[in-house]
């Protein structure tokens, strides 16, 4: 076909797939075990925005096992629905902000390499959880632009080095259990650059 002629077209059509699959799982699948204590951390947070309590945010005890990132992304939609909205209301959204950086990680995959970036569109597991108000997509997407900026660095300090730097910062900000990636990020910094 001649859509595949081009290395544009075939990511485009990657990236299309990977967003297509994930927005049907985030309006298809029912909800998962973790999805309300997300959300409700997710409403928290936004009552907490809106009222100005940055302390509330910082000292928040409800869900301690991770990190706020993901949850603050997920407010964010939040505080647009109306004050006596519940987290059933804003799941889809929430929903929409795991397919939005789960389609950004396909888009990165596929521009380091089609192929990759194509099974990462469509690996079953993947969509489930970059689809669903998780804690997967944000790291998984940091994590690819964290090795990926890294390796491509071509001088020291150079502008992917520092958006390597600022993914690499996003991630333990986003969920502990991605920690394993500082292993391959310093491989790479200090054997893999030399």
């Amino acid at each position: 076909m001649k859509i595949f002629n081009s290395r544009t077209n075939l990511i485009a059509v990657i990236v299309l797939l990977g967003l297509m699959l994930r927005g049907w799982a985030a309006l298809q699948l029912p909800v998962d075990a973790d999805e309300p204590v997300y959300m409700q951390a997710a409403f928290d947070y936004s009552q907490m925005i809106r009222s100005g309590d940055w302390k509330g945010i910082l000292e928040y005890r409800q869900n301690m096992e991770h990190p706020p990132l993901v949850k603050l992304l997920f407010s964010l939609p939040v505080m647009a629905l109306p004050s006596y909205a519940g987290w059933a209301d804003g799941l889809l959204w929430a929903r929409l902000v795991s397919v939005f950086f789960g389609t950004l990680a396909v888009l990165v995959f596929a521009l380091l390499d089609p192929l990759a970036g194509g099974l990462l569109a469509i690996q079953t597991m993947t969509v489930k959880y970059t689809a669903q108000a998780y804690l997967e997509a944000v790291p998984l997407f940091a994590s690819l632009v964290t090795v990926i900026a890294l390796y491509s660095s071509r001088k020291p300090r150079d502008l992917r080095f520092w958006l390597s730097a600022v993914a690499l910062g996003v991630i333990p900000a986003s969920k502990y259990s991605y920690f394993p990636i500082l292993f391959v990020t310093g491989y790479l910094f200090l054997v893999g650059k030399k």
